[in-house]
């Protein structure tokens, strides 16, 4: 009986979060940035992606903000990372489940003609949604999968980042403060907490509660799966950072050539 209770919370929140991202969160997107300039001279496509973004953004925000009140508030609840058990916990991984499955219909409703990144969002959404489903079904890795999803906290960035690039302020300060942000944010919440993941589950695969997992054990497949996409983002983010830098150096040169040049 408490088992199908704990499925019924679990999917009533997953539910909530797939209606409130496929319906409310195009109208809220469409209400912010619908009178702006930039809006109105997109194409179709770039306006599809525009709120695809900002969906993205208001389920970063929120889930963000949850993880860290829930790591905080839980600790005791979540003391072990394998079967910590705190209905909190199961929620947020819950909203992150229907959010995925939202933004999942819409890719299906869309091509790659008509969608950024069409193909390795959608594979990134079905290895994201194999694990979180397992989570928020069974209860296993509720404490390691909060740490993941703090990785959120550099989704608005990256977001903003293309919001920048589209409305064409590539070349303003904004855009460099913004680089920088996601850049930092993305290493501090995706690439730096995956040791720690591996770590604890490594340390624990003598215990009971690992041969408790089972099967579950596979669940970490998928999410390793995830850290190479995420790494393979970091690198092209690095990769920028550094022509972004050389060019400044460059730019820094021949200004002093210049500077020098008026001086004689």
């Amino acid at each position: 009986m408490a088992y199908s209770a704990y499925i019924y919370n679990n999917a009533l929140v997953a539910l909530t979060s797939f209606v409130f991202f496929y319906s409310a969160g195009k109208k809220i997107s469409l209400m912010v940035t619908q009178s702006t300039k930039s809006y109105a001279s997109m194409s179709k496509k770039t306006k599809m992606e525009f709120h695809f973004r900002n969906n993205s953004t208001i389920h970063a925000v929120l889930v963000t903000a949850l993880c860290i009140f829930v790591l905080i508030w839980d600790r005791k609840e979540l003391s072990d990372p394998l079967w910590g058990v705190s209905w909190k916990a199961e929620a947020v991984t819950a909203i992150t489940l229907g959010y995925l499955l939202a933004d999942f219909v819409y890719l299906l409703r869309s091509n790659s003609s008509t969608t950024d990144a069409y193909w390795s969002s959608m594979c990134h959404h079905l290895l994201t949604m194999s694990v979180y489903l397992n989570i928020t079904v069974f209860g296993c890795f509720s404490y390691i999968s909060l740490i993941r999803l703090t990785a959120e906290m550099s989704t608005p960035f990256v977001n903003m980042r293309w919001v920048l690039d589209v409305c064409g302020m590539k070349l303003s300060k904004f855009f460099v403060y913004n680089g920088w942000l996601m850049v930092l944010t993305f290493f501090c919440c995706r690439i730096l907490v995956m040791p720690y993941g591996y770590y604890v589950v490594l340390i624990l695969r003598h215990t009971e509660g690992f041969r408790r997992l089972g099967v579950l054990a596979l669940c970490m497949l998928p999410a390793a799966l995830i850290d190479l996409m995420n790494l393979y983002w970091f690198s092209r983010m690095i990769k920028g950072l550094l022509k972004y830098l050389d060019l400044q150096k460059k730019m820094g040169k021949s200004n002093g050539i210049v500077t020098n040049g008026k001086a004689d």
